[in-house]
């Protein structure tokens, strides 16, 4: 049975969001119903733990995270390092938000505070021709994409939204492994310091009015890692 470990960049302890448990738990929820014959282990390197050894795992997802890829932090530093032996072992990588731009970061390009603010809530996504609805909390983006990664899929807001690498890794800047109640809690979590009443006003109204289809992006990213395994 392959191995997937599941790289923890959040601390959800003492937030609104503590009853999920961790965001290994969120994504291992959202993806192993499509990958039943694979074990998740989710590592929590945001609590300064132990990294694993690449060659003890044959693929890696790096997720989501309350901190930003240029915050000056042993495990964030490190976390590039390792990103960069798992591109050397040719092993299968999936990111999702910080992780989408800590890898075109630390792969070649430029990721950064975009100057359309923070966005959250739910937006329009377009992957070749496949237009849908997905959940979004960030503020960063991707601003140059690596020399070895190509553009599938953006959003009016963001054209770096979906990135494929010509080495086994694959990225989103939306939330596929969240639901509306996470993305409820966060916008309640953020809207006394850090969200203007504007931008609570939208993140509201298009929770309210734009559905996201259950397990958005699933099976992609099962398919991404069936593709690697060789199933």
């Amino acid at each position: 049975m392959k191995k997937i470990a599941i790289l923890d960049c959040a601390i959800l302890e003492g937030s609104k969001l503590s009853g999920y448990g961790s965001v290994g738990s969120v994504v291992t929820k959202w993806l192993q119903p499509f990958l039943p014959n694979v074990s998740f282990f989710t590592i929590p390197i945001a609590k300064n733990c132990e990294f694993p050894k690449v060659e003890d795992f044959d693929g890696f997802i790096v997720p989501g995270s309350e901190k930003s890829i240029y915050d000056s932090l042993s495990w964030i530093i490190e976390l590039r390092s390792f990103l960069k032996a798992i591109k050397k072992s040719k092993k299968p990588l999936f990111g999702i938000c910080f992780g989408h731009q800590l890898m075109a970061d630390t792969f070649g390009g430029i990721s950064g505070k975009s100057d359309v603010g923070y966005k959250v809530g739910v937006s329009r996504f377009s992957m070749k021709n496949n237009d849908f609805n997905a959940y979004i909390a960030h503020q960063d983006q991707v601003l140059k994409v690596p020399k070895e990664a190509s553009v599938v899929g953006s959003a009016d807001y963001c054209k770096n939204a979906i990135i494929e690498y010509n080495f086994p890794a694959f990225s989103c800047q939306f939330h596929p492994e969240y639901n509306h109640d996470f993305v409820s809690r966060i916008v309640a979590e953020l809207e006394q310091e850090i969200l203007s009443v504007d931008e609570v006003t939208r993140a509201s109204k298009s929770l309210k009015e734009l559905k996201v289809q259950d397990h958005l992006f699933a099976q992609q990213a099962a398919n991404f890692f069936k593709t690697a395994f060789g199933y």
